[in-house]
């Protein structure tokens, strides 16, 4: 599946997943959890499902990760990011740069935790 871009200039933004990450509605604070499952349409079990995106921005030579995903560190649902990078022809390896909007596992782990490399097209 292609990874949906749009070009602004010469930069070309994508958006990637690393998957989905199933936390508990009792971790949404300052509602009650009638509110809670109201504003999330329903759950399961409890649980709420928060996709982990990723964007990558490809300029004059540079290809930039925003977050870098969670690698095999939480749930088996994250983890993605690389196997959907090798799915629109990146090399993670090839990443020269790398930001991170904040320090949560789901968007940091991803740069310490080892991962795989692209597999070779069959």
């Amino acid at each position: 599946m292609a990874a949906p871009s749009t070009r602004v200039g010469e930069l070309e933004i994508r958006g990637l997943s690393d998957g989905i990450l199933k936390t508990s509605l009792d971790l949404v604070l300052g509602v009650d959890r009638a509110q809670a499952e109201q504003l999330v349409g329903g759950s399961q079990d409890g649980s709420l499902f928060i996709p982990v995106n990723n964007f990558l921005l490809q300029r004059e030579g540079k290809t930039i990760l925003i977050d870098a995903g969670a690698a095999n560190t939480m749930q088996p649902t994250l983890g993605k990011l690389p196997d959907n990078l090798c799915a629109i022809g990146i090399d993670p390896q090839s990443v020269t740069h790398v930001v991170l909007t904040h320090l949560h596992p789901d968007h940091a782990n991803g740069l310490v935790a080892p991962q795989p490399l692209c597999r070779e097209a069959a």
